[in-house]
């Protein structure tokens, strides 16, 4: 599991590539440990492994690793130059000089109990000519009380004495001891997913009871800890949010291509759109393509039919294609479909999700509506099945008259001679009461208490339809506050108060388009201007490994992040992106280094009923939130800088 260095006396002990420094140094230096000259034996899978030039340079790097594992530094530092002009750079300082090098290393690593063993991952050798080399890794040290661990870049060149390592630069995570982040069990985060995933909670969706009593739940959990509340009514930061609650006695029936009556199963044949508005219909069936009406751009779905007092079949998405440089904007959202469907005079809207897709969107619950008022007729989400009975009499499949409108980018607007009756009643509010929960652990250094980590997840989900249909939201979120309150509550039981003032939020509206994370960044608890970085997490308890996004704009804290995964189970996928992303969004446009936790392969369940704890991958789940927490801790303490973004 995640492991790091332990507190010691004296010189720093940061990993073999380390200098002494004086304790002054630590906050500037313990996040780049000057690595070990990492040397591994694990190539990476660009190279060609039959170069000789790669073969030699990793001959070199085993040399120098065996080296150190036998506890001889002069035989470690025989892969290096020989030369004044020996350069080793990491945090804040650079040294010069195979023989000054030899000393420092000396002095900080005075025996093998203080050297340990070495273990070389992941490392990647680039031939920039025949003469010089990259070569990029990570390092680990395993001793008896810690594992310190990094990252590292090389640069060789060919000298007469062979390939040689001239300069050496390492960017490092602070290494952590080895039990930090161990009261952070799987039987704690599996009983608070299940506080939240609780029907009582009825999916958590906000501007209802359900919400509320999570939200009091995660608050009640603050409390106990004595953290300080954070918002404006002691831990909740209140604010209104538009609400839509579909309600029991809901009916969808549809004619079959025998003209049969069919009665839908909602949850397996439709569910509604989570603004859906009131009505009872019964009325024939139109199809009016991606229901787009822009005809002075050139393309109207409605353009040549009639919908008067019809109920319109569409795709929920826009095209894949454009017509113009504008791009479809709003009309990849339900809304705007259903407002030019009561435009052109349909009572009703039936959506259906693009089937020649590589992996068409299922029927999913969702609140994610686009802007502007409530469409008060009835909006639903029907499958591919139900959406081929009602094609039934045209000769047509769904994915014919999606290939005919993409192709020639051309509507084909039908009537379908079949009809369909829908029942559904709706409890409306433009503006309900709703809250994010907010808690600080104050820090404790004079100086970096002032600054802080926000740490969030959204608390809300999608709620349930017509009292059967329940969205529990197990991984998403109720697993991403699950480890931020298990995260504030490593913090507390660590028995150490972090240096720096941590916030813990958990938002609501993420679901309808980062509500509560945009409300917070626009009134924070305390100054972002002087927070350091923000952690969001989200769906991070389903799949088999580790996502982390925000490494290419924010790369020393994704580094950080990496370091920590590596000294546990390694499970982060390399594959990372720009910051930002679902509540990361809103601090990553204020300029504020975010990282953004997920699981990968996360999205199986993703707004269904199916979403429960027991799809749940507990292991994973716990492995992430100790990679998050300690990561979480060692920016904390000061050993991260905040840094300007990437472009």
């Amino acid at each position: 599991m995640i492991a790091g260095i332990a507190q010691r006396q004296g010189p720093m002990d940061m990993g073999p590539f380390l200098l002494p420094i004086t304790d002054e140094e630590i906050d500037i230096m313990s996040r780049f440990l000057l690595p070990l000259l990492l040397l591994v034996l694990t190539l990476a899978a660009c190279q060609a492994v039959d170069s000789p030039d790669t073969r030699d340079i990793l001959a070199v790097m085993q040399k120098a690793q065996d080296g150190w594992n036998a506890g001889d530094l002069e035989a470690y530092l025989g892969s290096y130059w020989q030369s004044p002009e020996l350069r080793f750079a990491g945090g804040a300082r650079v040294s010069y000089g195979w023989e000054q090098v030899l000393k420092n290393y000396q002095a900080s690593y005075p025996d093998r109990a203080a050297m340990g063993q070495l273990r070389f991952s992941e490392m990647q050798v680039d031939l920039l000519s025949g003469k010089d080399a990259l070569v990029f890794g990570r390092w680990q040290l395993t001793r008896q009380d810690d594992q310190p661990q990094g990252l590292f870049t090389l640069h060789l060149k060919r000298l007469d004495a062979g390939w040689k390592i001239v300069a050496d630069h390492t960017s490092s995570g602070a290494s952590v001891p080895l039990d930090q982040g161990a009261s952070i069990d799987r039987q704690g985060l599996m009983e608070k997913i299940q506080e939240l995933a609780d029907p009582a909670c009825a999916g958590r969706l906000p501007g209802t009871s359900g919400y509320d009593l999570a939200a009091r739940r995660m608050a009640a959990h603050f409390a106990d800890l004595g953290l300080q509340p954070g918002g404006d009514d002691r831990y909740f930061q209140t604010l209104t949010i538009e609400a839509n609650t579909i309600l029991p006695g809901c009916v969808f029936t549809y004619e079959n291509g025998d003209h049969e009556r069919v009665t839908a199963t909602l949850d397996e044949d439709y569910l509604f759109r989570g603004f859906s508005g009131s009505g009872q219909v019964d009325a024939p069936v139109v199809f009016c393509g991606y229901g787009i009406s822009e005809p002075e751009r050139g393309y109207d779905d409605y353009g040549d039919i009639d919908v008067e007092g019809k109920v319109v079949l569409v795709f929920k998405q826009s095209p894949r294609w454009q017509i113009d440089d504008e791009g479809w904007g709003a009309w990849s959202y339900p809304r705007p479909k259903a407002q030019a469907a009561l435009d052109h005079g349909a009572v009703a809207v039936l959506m259906v999700s693009r089937p020649n897709d590589e992996r068409p969107q299922p029927l999913i619950s969702s609140m994610m509506h686009g802007e502007g008022e409530q469409v008060d007729i009835p909006q639903l989400q029907i499958s591919h099945e139900v959406a081929g009975a009602l094609l039934g009499h045209t000769g047509l499949t769904l994915s014919d008259l999606q290939t005919r409108i993409d192709q020639g980018k051309d509507p084909q607007s039908r009537e379908l001679n079949q009809s369909v009756q829908i029942t559904v009643s709706n409890r409306y509010r433009k503006e309900a009461d709703t809250a994010n929960v907010v808690a600080i652990l104050p820090g404790t250094d004079p100086l970096l208490k002032h600054e802080h980590l926000v740490i969030g997840a959204h608390l809300d989900h999608v709620g349930a339809q017509a009292g059967t249909a329940l969205f529990p939201g197990a991984n998403d979120n109720a697993s991403g506050s699950a480890a931020v309150v298990e995260m504030a509550e490593a913090f507390v039981r660590s028995g150490t108060q972090p240096r720096r003032s941590v916030v813990f939020v958990l938002f609501t509206g993420e679901e309808q388009g980062l509500i509560g994370s945009q409300y917070y960044a626009e009134n924070p608890a305390l100054p972002l201007n002087k927070a350091v970085a923000m952690f969001n997490l989200d769906c991070v308890a389903h799949g088999d490994s580790i996502q982390i996004w925000g490494g290419k704009t924010s790369p020393s804290l994704w580094d950080l992040a990496r370091s920590f995964d590596a000294a546990d189970a390694g499970l982060l996928a390399m594959r990372t992106g720009r910051g930002g992303g679902a509540d990361a969004a809103p601090f990553h446009q204020l300029g504020l280094p975010s990282l953004y936790f997920t699981s990968k392969y996360s999205y199986t369940h993703l707004h269904r009923t199916s979403d429960t704890i027991d799809t749940l991958n507990p292991e994973l789940f716990t492995t992430l939130t100790r990679v998050a927490y300690r990561t979480a801790a060692a920016v904390a303490d000061g050993r991260y800088q905040r840094e300007e973004l990437m472009p």
